[in-house]
């Protein structure tokens, strides 16, 4: 009897970590990189993000914290159902770093952050590459200052170590640096931490319908090319060379604090081919931020602005020349047309129809009849 509950036993550990039953996709065009490997199997399994979004969660997947000094925290923001903890379990599977609950203690917190990243964490002297993967933190997770210092000090290898006293005169060391990913349905309250932090946030689409069940792919496969990349040396200097050319490479907009926290994130993806060369990666993160800094008012303010631009041909600071000699309008469905690109690309979610037309008016645009009697929105001048 002992013998078959063993083997049982034995049977479903490997049922359950088995991550080879599923299809591989990973064997694609020649010319893909792994950059461009793990980014696509990122999007089979979810939806909805940004493209800047899927390769810095790409690169994030395959940062080699041992080669890292400065790294961002990254938070998965989104409600039930938007794929957070699914994109999460997928960088899971493609690190091989387990995922801990949110409601985790400040001290297991960095007890485990001890546990993953060092050989012996009683010695603390060779270091293994760790992520920090945390699901569902509560709206009080940082509440605890020893959570909160863990994130905190944790984005710099240099700031890094903390101790606590275990009540006998005693202090315990800590070594908390590792990237961190976690997710929520919360925005951050602390200025201090969102000032270390990547928001990302993942939307309730019907494109989710179409994404593949984590079981569906062979996870084994891309997590050992992964492995194997970061097994040769070459790449090592590969790494360095481009982090040292990202910290000399001329930044548009946004300040150097940013910069400095997405370096090595960035080196990451350069390196492995997330981004094909570091000015790309600069340009794309950078329109990113664009977005992803703006109050959401201002972002429909934008997209508005580009439907407009693109159906009558003319920039913004032209429409007062144009409109003395034609009647500007715009009819709803080019509005429309801009914020459903703007949403299934990820830029906004869906605003309220109030919002657009508070948006509208700022522009100086009117409710209108025309000629036609159909309804528009009619450029009126300030001096009209």
């Amino acid at each position: 009897m002992n013998d078959r509950q063993l083997e049982m036993i034995d049977f479903a550990r490997k049922l359950h970590s088995d991550t080879e039953s599923g299809v591989n996709y990973f064997e694609t065009e020649s010319d893909e990189t792994l950059g461009d490997a793990i980014t696509r199997h990122l999007r089979l399994v979810t939806a909805g993000l940004h493209e800047a979004e899927y390769k810095l969660l790409a690169s994030f997947a395959m940062m080699q914290s041992t080669l890292c000094s400065i790294v961002p925290v990254i938070q998965l923001l989104g409600d039930s159902g938007s794929g957070k903890s699914q994109m999460l379990l997928a960088i899971e599977l493609l690190s091989g770093q387990e995922p801990i609950a949110g409601g985790s203690t400040g001290a297991s917190l960095k007890n485990h952050i001890n546990l993953i990243r060092w050989v012996d964490p009683t010695v603390m002297t060779y270091e293994k590459n760790c992520l920090l993967l945390v699901d569902n933190t509560n709206s009080d997770t940082f509440d605890s200052n020893d959570c909160l210092a863990a994130f905190l000090n944790g984005y710099n290898r240099k700031t890094d170590r903390q101790f606590i006293s275990n009540g006998k005169g005693e202090n315990i060391e800590f070594r908390t640096f590792c990237p961190k990913l976690f997710t929520s349905v919360w925005q951050i309250e602390s200025k201090e931490l969102l000032r270390r932090t990547l928001v990302i946030k993942t939307r309730k689409t019907k494109d989710l319908q179409n994404t593949l069940e984590l079981d569906a792919i062979n996870w084994s496969v891309p997590a050992a090319e992964i492995r194997n990349f970061w097994e040769q040396p070459s790449n090592w200097h590969e790494f360095a060379a481009t982090r040292k050319q990202l910290q000399a490479s001329q930044k548009p907009r946004h300040s150097k604090e940013y910069w400095t926290l997405l370096r090595d994130l960035l080196a990451t993806g350069v390196t492995t081919g997330v981004w094909h060369d570091i000015e790309s990666a600069i340009s794309e993160v950078a329109d990113w931020l664009d977005i992803s800094t703006k109050k959401r008012i201002q972002i429909v303010d934008s997209v508005i602005i580009e439907a407009i631009e693109q159906y009558c041909g003319k920039k913004r600071n032209d429409w007062g020349v144009l409109s003395s000699i034609i009647n500007l309008d715009i009819p709803p469905k080019i509005i429309k047309q801009g914020i459903d690109s703007a949403v299934s690309d990820g830029i906004l979610e869906r605003p309220k129809l109030a919002t657009v037309q508070e948006c509208l008016k700022s522009l100086n645009f009117k409710p209108f009849r025309d000629e036609s009697d159909k309804f528009v929105y009619r450029f009126i001048g300030e001096n009209k």
